[in-house]
């Protein structure tokens, strides 16, 4: 995979998901609070860390998307983040984002700091040659957690009708969408 822009924080390193991380992969993947407000199937196999690992690998390398490590500065692998999808919209793009963190970090702010960090990176630097001008995140109606810290992060919930849906190719089983604008 070429190599994602290093980026760190005050306590986080963000960069490329390795082969290596597969085990701490799993465990995010295999883990019930995590999964319960995630669209993704309990993890079973160590294999289908791997996958999913070559899967982002591939999404970068076909310029659809990304999904950065998120570590502590000692290394450790404790969650993720990506950008799912890149859409484009009355002539404007725009990605979905996603992130996963495991629950040993969880209430700590970590997320918060992730957040900030690449919304200022999505603003600042433009992604696969396209400037990006928006950011949604699809986030389940019982997902207080989430919910706070995209509102935190001036998130707007909004409605979107059934061509605006389609357009964006958004689920919206009992799903809220948020959106950030830089304009």
């Amino acid at each position: 995979m070429s190599q994602l822009e290093w980026i760190e924080t005050e306590r986080l390193i963000l960069n490329d998901l390795k082969h290596e991380d597969a085990e701490a992969v799993f465990s995010i993947f295999s883990n019930d609070a995590v999964l319960e407000f995630y669209d993704v199937k309990k993890f079973t196999s160590l294999n289908q860390a791997y996958d999913l690992i070559n899967k982002m690998h591939d999404r970068f390398k076909n310029q659809q998307g990304y999904r950065y490590a998120t570590r502590l500065k000692s290394g450790k692998l404790v969650g993720s983040f990506g950008v799912n999808k890149i859409i484009e919209t009355d002539d404007q793009y725009g990605v979905v984002i996603g992130y996963d963190l495991h629950p040993e970090h969880w209430y700590q702010g970590l997320m918060s700091e992730v957040l900030s960090r690449i919304l200022l990176q999505l603003k600042e630097n433009s992604l696969f040659s396209k400037k990006i001008s928006f950011v949604i995140a699809e986030v389940y109606a019982e997902n207080v957690k989430s919910i706070q810290l995209l509102l935190k992060h001036g998130f707007l919930q909004t409605e979107l009708n059934v061509d605006q849906q389609t357009d964006l190719n958004l689920e919206m089983t009992s799903r809220l969408i948020f959106k950030y604008s830089f304009c």
